[in-house]
């Protein structure tokens, strides 16, 4: 599917261009909406926000009466639309549109929807700093999964609550989530979030001081993320194979890894993942002994 939308791309762009000029909202809503995941996956973060944004727009200010399924599909573009903004650093955006998506779906009790909101949400919260709430959220996102035995939910909650501790420093339980999310994901064989998981479990292995099994985690993720065109997993596994080559002195593959990651990030507009790359540019040129281009 991914192939045959990649095909078929200039054709969906002329029908989203064509409805929005006409003021067809809803058929232009369907079609947003039912898009976001593939350019998730192809890090097309900038087209799909631009057309979900779009899509946002056109239904501004809707009323409080309006029929369930009107308010549904609002709901979705602005989880959409918070979700691509999250994967280009832009926390402030995410947070207003994920807050208002989330809103919409307790107002009309969509169970699916709340839990997908809440977990978009929580990133948003944990990279402002805001880990407590964040963690209240994924929580009650992780139960809803769980009630409605959804088991890609499940897993991708878990993977949420992975992330945040190791954002935390907590590693050891960062391991038990990323290990029970991606037993999940590979049971249901979502390739695109066994990368994500495998990038996740490779930083918190090597934080733990495994770099062998980090290393591992790490090359499988970046090859998954190559065969889907996934510029920003591929980054993301650079990034972090550097920090692994770095911690086992090799500071120059390390500075090479940082570079071709970088490279990429910039390419999507990932503000935190181009910040961390200079970072680590320069901490590797510092290893190297080259203070000043540090």
């Amino acid at each position: 599917w991914l192939s045959i939308l990649d095909r078929h791309g200039d054709e969906l762009r002329t029908a989203l261009g064509w409805a929005s000029e006409r003021g067809l909202v809803e058929p232009f809503e369907r079609l947003a909406v039912s898009m976001w995941r593939y350019w998730r996956v192809r890090s097309s973060f900038a087209e799909g926000r631009r057309w979900l944004e779009a899509a946002v727009a056109s239904t501004a200010g809707i009323s409080p009466d309006a029929p369930k399924e009107a308010i549904e599909l609002r709901g979705r573009c602005l989880i959409g639309a918070g979700s691509l903004a999250n994967y280009q650093g832009d926390y402030v955006r995410a947070l207003a549109v994920l807050s208002e998506g989330l809103a919409l779906c307790r107002r009309i009790g969509d169970e699916p929807g709340i839990a997908n909101a809440l977990a978009i949400l929580a990133h948003s919260r944990v990279m402002i700093g805001d880990d407590t709430e964040a963690e209240e959220m994924l929580e009650e996102s992780l139960a809803i999964f769980t009630r409605l035995e959804r088991k890609r939910g499940v897993g991708y909650a878990k993977y949420c609550l992975g992330s945040l501790m190791v954002r935390r420093e907590d590693y050891p339980r960062a391991r038990i989530y990323l290990e029970e999310g991606l037993s999940l994901m590979e049971e249901l064989e979502d390739s695109w979030w066994i990368e994500n998981t495998l990038l996740e479990l490779g930083w918190a292995t090597e934080r733990l001081g495994d770099h062998a099994a980090a290393l591992t985690a790490l090359e499988r993720a970046k090859a998954l993320g190559r065969s889907f065109n996934d510029r920003r997993g591929t980054a993301r596994a650079l990034m972090h194979i550097a920090s692994v080559k770095l911690s086992a002195g090799n500071p120059g593959e390390a500075g090479a890894s940082y570079r071709e990651s970088l490279t990429l990030f910039s390419q999507i507009g990932d503000k935190w993942g181009i910040v961390s790359c200079i970072e680590g540019v320069a901490a590797a040129a510092f290893r190297e002994e080259d203070g000043e281009y540090a």
